[in-house]
This record gives C-alpha cells, sequence and structure tokens, in this order.
C-alpha cells in the first residue's frame, strides 16, 4: 500500500510505502491510514527489532530507506538473547530525504537524540587508529592526515564539530575545559557544564555527554558516553587513550577492537577510578545542538 502525504507526529511524510505478508494485513489492515501511525504504535517499537536497509524505487529511482520488520527467533533459555530471523513481517519505506523524520517518530525519539547517535556513529570508523599525546599532525584538519592520529581532547573536539554541526573543529584541550570550571565560566557556545555532575551521585548521564578529570601532576582526560546502564552503574564510553590504558582495563579488554595507545570503546563504573572516584574528577559536559 502506498500513502501520500501521511501525517506523523506534528510533521508529514511525502510518501510511504507499507507492505506485510497475508497474516499481518489480514489481523492491521485499516482504510484510514492514520491509524497506522498512533502513539500506540512507537511506544512499542524496539529498534533492534528493525533491519534498516537502503533501496531503489523500481519506477521512479528514487532513494529510499526501508524499515524491515523481522520475526523474532526467541532464546532457548532465561540467560540467551532474542534475535532476527530471515523472515519479514513487515516494511514501512519512505523517502531517504525523510528518513530522520520517520525515525523520530518511530523509535519515539527527540531531535537532540538523533544528531547525537548520527555523531557517535560516525566517530566509531576512527576506533583502532593511534593515540599521539598533544594530538596528531592538525588537530583541527577535516582532512585523512589531520584524523590519522589524536589524543583524547582533539578527539572529543571532532564528535562535538558533527554533533553541533560546526563548519571547523574546535580547538578542545581539557586544560581549557578545566579553566572554564575555574573560572566559573562553565563552557562556551557547544558545550555546557552539568551543574552538580562531579558529585559522586550524579546519575543524569545521557550518550554524547563528556566527562573530564583534570591534575596539575598528570594533566587531564576526556571522553564521550556511548550509553550509561543505570542497572550495571555501567558507563560506556569512546575515547582516545594513551598505552598505559585505565584503571578499571580489566572492564574493557573482552571488548571487541580493545587495544592501548589508540580509540576505543571502553566500559567503566559509574563511580570508579576511572570516571567520579578518579583524582581531579570534574563531572560532564554536555553538547548544546541547536
Amino acid at each position: 500500500m502506498a500513502l501520500k502525504n501521511v501525517k506523523i507526529g506534528n510533521k508529514y511524510l511525502s510518501y510511504i510505502h507499507i507492505s506485510c505478508f497475508e497474516l499481518v494485513e489480514n489481523q492491521y489492515y485499516s482504510e484510514e491510514p492514520n491509524k497506522y501511525f498512533t502513539k500506540e504504535l512507537y511506544a512499542k517499537i524496539d529498534p533492534s527489532e528493525i533491519n534498516k536497509t537502503d533501496a531503489i524505487g523500481i519506477k521512479s529511482k528514487k532513494k529510499y530507506v526501508r524499515y524491515n520488520f523481522h520475526k523474532i527467533i526467541s532464546p532457548e533459555n532465561a540467560f540467551g538473547n532474542s534475535s532476527l530471523s530471515d523472515s519479514v513481517l513487515f516494511y514501512f519505506a519512505v523517502p531517504k530525504e525523510e528518513a530522520e523524520d520517520f525515525e523520530e517518530y518511530l523509535f519515539a525519539k527527540n531531535r537532540r537524540e538523533i544528531i547525537i547517535e548520527k555523531a557517535l556513529k560516525e566517530m566509531e570508523q576512527y576506533i583502532g587508529f593511534p593515540y599521539a599525546y598533544g594530538g596528531g599532525a592538525n588537530r583541527t584538519s577535516l582532512d585523512s592526515v589531520g584524523t590519522a592520529e589524536m589524543d583524547c581532547s582533539e578527539f572529543m573536539s571532532r564528535f562535538i564539530q558533527k554533533a553541533c554541526g560546526l563548519e571547523k573543529v574546535p580547538g578542545y584541550t581539557t586544560t581549557l575545559m578545566k579553566n572554564w570550571i575555574r573560572n566559573k565560566k562553565y563552557g562556551d557556545d557547544n558545550l555546557e557544564y552539568l551543574d552538580g555532575s562531579k558529585d559522586k551521585k550524579f546519575k543524569n548521564i545521557q550518550p554524547g555527554d563528556v566527562f573530564l578529570w583534570w591534575t596539575e601532576e598528570k594533566g587531564g582526560h576526556t571522553g564521550v558516553i556511548v550509553s550509561y546502564d543505570s542497572t550495571t552503574d555501567l558507563v560506556t564510553v569512546i575515547e582516545a587513550i594513551g598505552e598505559n590504558g585505565s584503571r578499571e582495563e580489566s572492564l574493557s579488554k573482552n571488548l571487541t577492537g580493545y587495544c592501548k595507545d589508540c580509540i576505543r570503546i571502553s566500559v567503566y563504573t559509574r563511580t570508579g577510578a576511572s570516571l567520579a572516584d578518579h583524582d581531579g574528577w570534574e563531572g560532564y559536559f554536555r553538547p548544546k545542538i541547536k
């Protein structure tokens, strides 16, 4: 079924194609197209149950994004993980230029979440790249020479450039960020310090947040939050880290792509020695999404 000018939330899609196998169609078919796009629908959707692929219209030759909803294979026991079968129950296809609007509605995401998620995904391309104290050949260059190697604050700066849609990479350093706090400036046009985040009880940690510790003797370190699990109290970060690694190195050793003296994904305890219990802990900054 193809629909035009369909309202989703407070926006409209110019076109959407819906296709499903017979059992699903008989169960959910409605002559009123907007009944497909109710709060009851997207509140129940788990992005992990969807396989997203690019497609080309057969007649129009336009680019579309197709959201395939697969049948779920249940685990054999309570400790296993569900997985997607090859069987597609139904799918939505929308114009590629309208995909972000559709995802915002489908996954009940706001604009900020989508932008941060995209920026984090783009930064993953640097996983495994070498760490260089003081930064690479050009800390603000956008070419391959500039990104060949980075230190922690250069890597974070490149994330902010993507998340905030900046033309140039800002020249952030951990010393600059520490001076913001010392001088009670608490950030700039792109970053704001989160009040109370120095406290060990602080848990309002979101993807895209930037952590900071800094000491006179050792300098500082920073990285970008990928996720925070309040159940386990574990924080996953992406960072450029030196050859000595972290004070909680054992938590990351089994992660895919584990390395030292490199850009990597790391896992730390929220109140542990790599974050809130580290010497010179300062807390978190949050990107200002315009």
